[in-house]
């Protein structure tokens, strides 16, 4: 019996030494975790820009195994930043550039995500507030603005994808309300349900104010007020009281009936230093920069009628406010429509299901197209607060349907978009790609730079100055290492789209009546037409009076080559001094290339070709000569093979 007691007695002494253990492991393991906080330290809240003025986002993740950072601009994922597959304790998120392209109240955020499979939402930062503002301001007033005379439409049906950050609303003024309505005569108490993944709780109703915290998908809150607007209500918090926005959350009745409750002071913002005018474009730094997909919009309403659908496989609309996260798409796909619409007065969305126009809709927003199995026109309608009405539209294009051409638009992949092509000579065009499972990737703008980076998994990079036909060029690698390239040809107006380099024209080796090495070991590679001008009666060596208002083109047809680059360069071989312009642009095999003579400084140049051979070595092949003054009309044209005698005040003419 005591043996038996002894027993029992030790075993309790195990068992607690047991339970001692564990508990001590699991402090250790709580310990261990850390919480996951995600800062932004660049722009601060409150800063003010322009429209179409570039800053930086930056910010830092600390925690564990954290793998991405989302940058997120308006509510959408702007940029993907990724990390190493095995996660950091310390993410630093470099320079982004952003570029606002409307006026009014944009929102920045990071989300920290973890490793894979889980790819787990780690945290998220609070909201840094941008206020863009127009090239031209009026003063900004020193007290808030009265609230509407009247209340805008209810809360939108359309319902906002998982994860947007929320939006900015107009807060109600204190002692301004309009008298509260009847009581509901339901019964049931006022209170939300959280519709969206979380919805953020503020001091105020409005995004400037400060957060107190968050309420999750499916939380319940009793709600003790609204605002003028009915774009937010006020809920019971942690034994307090903070706002919800109404886009992100269900109200019974009883909580739609609720008094207008008075809003706080909105917290001071720090004063912003005074901003340079806006750029009439975005500058081109010569590395890969985020700058707006489209040029700046009009402040001018536009006509109501409704414009034609842009181009099969566009991603943004001909208005630049309506944009989609893919096109084309694989049957059965779910897509995604953003908009952000300044001076927003009412509107409405059509999904291009058959549905017809929904609403009504906030003025920023994220909302779902699913099921697509067929090509579909979606349509953004709206007015502004002066009630002039505009439309948007994007054709979408399931794979595999037949659909108007749009092959100078996308790339072969689909990954690679330009905004327009072909393009005015001189203007710039806007390249965007949105990579799934990124890894790490370049970027060539074809103009002579090579590829350029390291990218981000989505982003969008301005070629400026198109004068004549290039190659654009995405390369990328997935998470599996896996390496692909997806090309465009941009092309100038009245040009046709020339076919890829490499050209398939047949074999090419030294059986070839084409081949180019028997006259020269250097030329290891096929010609089926040497480089002509396109223009009558050009020969190789022209004069024309500087500021000559001429379109040149010359035509090629070089095949097994590995690329091909065209070169307008600065030389004193037929007349001196060297001229200071140049062209320096990949093009296609069997292409061609224009400029405008006005465009050249004056001076002596040499044009040819510099062929990448399929070793990589790269030759020069054929050459032209052109001789610019300062006259203003063209010189007479010189013979074929004939050198043209100089106009007068054109350079010297060299021995």
């Amino acid at each position: 019996m005591k043996h038996g007691m002894r027993q029992h007695g030790a075993g309790r002494l195990l068992g607690a030494a047991a339970m001692a253990a564990a508990l001590l492991l699991s402090a250790c393991t709580t310990s261990a975790s850390k919480p996951t906080e995600v800062v932004i330290t660049a722009p601060v809240n409150g800063a003010e820009v322009k429209v179409g003025e570039g800053l930086k986002i930056q910010g830092q993740a600390t925690g564990e195994g954290i793998a991405r950072v989302d940058v997120l601009v308006d509510g959408a994922v702007y940029a993907t930043i990724p990390g190493p597959d095995a996660g950091v304790a310390d993410f630093q998120v470099p320079e982004v550039p952003w570029t606002p392209t409307s006026a009014g109240q944009h929102t920045i955020s990071l989300s920290a995500f973890g490793i894979k499979p889980d790819e787990k939402l780690l945290g998220r930062s609070e909201t840094v507030i941008i206020n863009a503002q127009a090239a031209v301001l009026p003063p900004t007033p020193t007290t808030a603005p009265p609230p509407p005379t009247a209340p805008p439409p209810p809360q939108s049906t359309v319902p906002a994808v998982q994860g947007t950050a929320d939006k900015a609303a107009p807060s109600a003024t204190a002692g301004a309300a309009p008298a509260a309505p009847a009581p509901d005569a339901g019964g049931d108490a006022p209170s939300i349900v959280v519709t969206n993944e979380f919805v953020n709780v503020r001091k105020g109703p409005g995004i400037g104010y400060d957060k107190l915290g968050e309420l999750k998908q499916n939380e319940k809150a009793p709600v003790k007020g609204r605002s003028a607007d009915n774009a937010w209500f006020q809920v019971s918090y942690k034994g307090g009281n903070g706002w919800v926005i109404a886009d992100y959350v269900s109200a019974n009745a009883a909580a739609k009936n609720v008094a207008v409750a008075a809003a706080p002071p909105l917290p001071a913002q720090p004063a912003a230093a005074a901003q340079p005018a806006a750029p009439a474009a975005p500058a081109d730094t010569g590395d890969s920069a985020l700058v707006p997909l489209v040029p700046i919009a009009s402040t001018a309403p536009a006509a109501a009628a409704v414009p034609a659908p842009v181009a099969a496989g566009s991603t943004v609309g001909g208005k630049g406010v309506l944009r989609i996260t893919s096109n084309p798409v694989a049957a059965g796909s779910t897509i995604y429509a953003t908009w952000n619409i300044p001076n927003f007065g009412s509107g409405e969305f059509d999904k291009g299901d058959g549905a017809g126009f929904k609403g009504p809709i906030a003025g920023a927003m994220t909302v779902d197209v699913p099921g697509i199995g067929g090509n579909r026109t979606l349509q953004l309608k709206w007015k502004d607060t002066a009630g002039a009405e505009q439309v948007d539209t994007i054709a979408v294009v399931v794979t595999g349907v037949p659909a108007p051409s749009a092959a100078a638009m996308v790339g072969a992949k689909g990954m690679l978009r330009v905004n327009a092509n072909p393009v005015a000579s001189g203007g710039t065009v806007y390249a965007s790609w949105n990579l799934p499972n990124f890894k790490e990737g370049s970027f060539d703008k074809g103009d002579g730079g090579g590829f350029k980076g390291p990218i981000a998994g989505a982003m969008t990079v301005d070629v400026p100055g198109v004068t004549g036909q290039r190659v654009l060029q995405l390369k990328w690698k997935d998470t599996s290492g896996a390496e692909q390239t997806d090309t465009i040809i941009l092309v100038l107006s009245g040009q046709s789209v020339a076919a890829p380099t490499p050209v398939a024209s047949g074999p090419c080796d030294a059986s070839q009546s084409t081949w180019r090495g028997s006259s020269n070991a250097d030329y290891k590679f096929c010609v089926s037409a040497d480089m002509e001008y396109a223009n009558s009666n050009v020969g190789p060596v022209q004069s024309y009076g500087q500021g000559t208002d001429l379109n040149l083109t010359l035509k090629w047809n070089v095949y097994g080559i590995k690329g091909v680059y065209f070169k307008l360069e600065g030389n004193g071989d037929k007349c001196g001094p060297a001229g200071s312009s140049g062209r320096n642009e990949a093009v296609a095999g069997a292409g061609q290339y224009t400029f405008n003579v006005k465009d050249l400084a004056a001076g002596g140049y040499k044009i040819q070709l510099e062929i990448e051979r399929n070793d990589g070595v790269k030759v020069r092949y054929n050459e032209k000569y052109l001789c610019i003054g300062a006259g203003g009309g063209a010189a007479p044209t010189a013979a074929p093979g004939a050198t043209a005698a100089p106009a007068a005040g054109q350079p010297t003419p060299v021995p």
